[in-house]
């Protein structure tokens, strides 16, 4: 059995990244709800979450950037940690489109105008003939 410190301690890291993990009052983590994996010659089909969610910048922040050429840092979460993702965000009618700044084929959409979505997102990344797409929720506060 560790003692009592290694305990001590690794409750602390725990703790720690627990806190990381939800974002700061600038960040909002958005949980996703489902996914599915898409092939040519499958369709597709709904896949297991495995406890991934994305922190992202508040909205006033990427509102604040959108339609310009200043990146805004995405975190991509699991169980094993972040990873960041720089993206470029624009208005887009009723949307918030995020693409993946620098090249690179991470793209998120997230509703801000239609009453009762504010925060739905739906997010895709493709490698050759396979595409991910995700849904989830960002509880952002209304603006």
């Amino acid at each position: 059995m560790p003692s009592r410190t290694v305990r001590i301690v690794a409750a602390s890291l725990l703790f720690s990244a627990s806190v990381l993990a939800q974002g700061t009052d600038n960040e909002v983590r958005c949980d996703y709800q489902r996914r599915e994996l898409c092939t040519r010659k499958d369709g597709c089909k709904p896949q297991k979450l495995a406890g991934e969610y994305l922190i992202v910048p508040s909205l006033s922040k990427l509102l604040a950037v959108a339609n310009t050429k200043v990146d805004v840092e995405v975190r991509l979460c699991d169980a094993h940690g972040c990873e960041p993702a720089p993206m470029r965000a624009a208005v887009n009618g009723s949307y918030l489109e995020l693409t993946q700044a620098h090249g690179g084929t991470d793209y998120m959409m997230f509703a801000l105008y239609r009453p009762g979505v504010l925060g739905d997102f739906r997010d895709e990344f493709g490698m050759g003939l396979v595409t991910a797409i995700g849904f989830g929720h960002c509880p952002f506060p209304k603006p």
